[in-house]
């Protein structure tokens, strides 16, 4: 290929290297579901090229459908279909859908091959199946989701061309990330541990007590500082003794930087309760990790946060009884500031239309409009995504679009409003749609719906 069709190597070995760099860079735990589908088709590209015409892919994604799913769990399902989905002249037919069914989403990889024995499947429920892939899929998805909610495959006789179809749809986490329940904030957690085995450790024990938690890791004191300067936490978990940092010096700084979040010290060493309570930690776990004991944690912070929510929206309702945003204030038109200024009056000064406020913890946050990323929806909060910060409020998107479509903002999609200067790349995506990358957060795939993609492309003038 190198020689007949120089151009052609060369976008495949860019396609390569960005496959990898996904695989090596991104540890996130959960992912958006159009970012988990932007790596698969990386590998889908990759393959289409070993197979050219003889590999067909379809993918059928619900405009609207907006969830996180466990990173790199669709991947194995593809690979297997491409693998093992041929016919007997060999072409290979897949299709990826996505839909949600009864408030939750059902999420489906379906091939047109030979089939899967019986016996296969039989030793995928009972666990003692030889294949690798789908038998950690399985697993993942039961830990996370609850043994109930684990792959579910639909086989056909094992005769060509009746293929097979994996898919689960029981999805608790999913059903919650497009209908929240309204009482429960979502939990934004980062651990940080230098020892990788008990950073997962800890990482599992928290999605199995708290399936519907963000939960973001570090490796190190650095990259703990990096990592929270520019993300919002509710909790953190800190190790005591990290390779470049003490835990109790890590600790001090983040009470700087996030002064709302909870810290809790995960340590071998009982006698850190004392330095704990010096520093104003909320709280510490001992290793090796107990469940019960991290459940006890989560559901305290928990109620913490619930409270500290509570009086900050009580402190909000009482401001708004006496001076109403509305009113009072709201920055003065240019007309009414002249009228008080002939009349003698005495005359506020306009507040600045270049800063929007953020209400955080009965805490005003001025922050410049044009430094705003972009913002996607949380449940009934939203995410304000800044190249240094993010924030929550419990507004709703469409106030946001009203306040900020002046300032250069479009939806583009059901859960997102973007900052037009921000885009860095606009690319063909499922169902004749668009999606797009914002500078600074590339490794999140943000879609377009096809009704706003039209309206994008001639904002933007291709």
């Amino acid at each position: 290929m190198c020689r007949e069709n120089p151009d052609r190597a060369r976008e495949l070995i860019l396609t390569l290297s960005s496959y990898y760099r996904q695989a090596l860079e991104n540890d996130q735990y959960m992912l958006s579901l159009h970012t988990e589908l932007y790596h698969v088709a990386s590998y889908l590209e990759l393959e289409q090229a070993r197979f050219e015409e003889k590999l067909v892919v379809e993918l059928d994604v619900e405009d609207d459908l907006n969830c996180k799913v466990p990173s790199f769990i669709l991947q194995p399902l593809v690979e297997n279909a491409v693998r093992h989905g041929g016919d007997r002249t060999g072409a290979r037919h897949v299709s990826i859908s996505a839909h949600s069914v009864e408030g939750m989403a059902e999420i489906a990889v379906a091939d047109r091959g030979q089939g899967i024995p019986r016996e296969v499947v039989l030793g995928l429920y009972t666990g003692q199946g030889k294949g690798v892939g789908l038998s950690n899929v399985h697993k993942r998805l039961k830990s996370i989701y609850g043994e109930d909610n684990g792959l579910k495959s639909r086989l056909q006789k094992p005769v060509p061309g009746s293929g097979s179809e994996s898919l689960w749809n029981r999805k608790k986490f999913l059903a919650q990330s497009m209908k929240p329940n309204r009482r429960n904030h979502i939990m934004k957690i980062a651990v940080i541990d230098d020892e990788r085995p008990a950073r997962k450790e800890l990482v599992h024990q928290i999605m199995d007590a708290m399936p519907d938690s963000q939960i973001e890791e570090a490796d190190s004191g650095a990259s703990a500082i990096e990592l929270i300067s520019g993300r919002t936490f509710d909790l953190l978990f800190v190790d005591i003794s990290l390779g470049d940092m003490d835990g109790t010096t890590l600790a001090a700084a983040a009470r700087r930087i996030l002064p709302d979040a909870q810290i809790v010290f995960a340590t071998a060493y009982s006698q850190y309760g004392v330095k704990a309570f010096e520093l104003g930690v909320n709280n510490y776990i001992l290793k090796p990790f107990d469940p019960d004991r991290v459940r006890r944690v989560l559901e305290k912070c928990q109620k913490d946060l619930q409270k500290n929510q509570a009086l900050t929206a009580s402190a909000v309702r009482s401001c708004d009884d006496h001076q109403p945003w509305g009113e009072s204030c709201r920055p003065a038109s240019s007309s009414s500031y002249a009228s008080q200024q002939e009349a003698g009056e005495p005359v506020a000064a306009a507040f600045p239309s270049s800063r929007m406020p953020i209400n955080m913890n009965r805490t005003i946050i001025l922050v410049d409009i044009q430094q705003i990323v972009y913002i996607e929806t949380s449940g009934r909060s939203c995410i304000i995504h800044t190249p240094t910060r993010d924030y929550t409020e419990n507004l709703l998107l469409g106030e946001y679009e009203k306040r900020l479509a002046p300032h250069g903002f479009c939806r583009i999609h059901k859960s997102y409003l973007v900052n037009l200067s921000f885009i860095t790349e606009l690319f063909p995506w499922a169902n004749n749609s668009l999606a797009v990358k914002m500078q600074g957060f590339e490794k999140n795939i943000l879609p377009v719906s096809r009704e706003k993609s039209k309206m994008l492309r001639q904002i933007i003038g291709v």
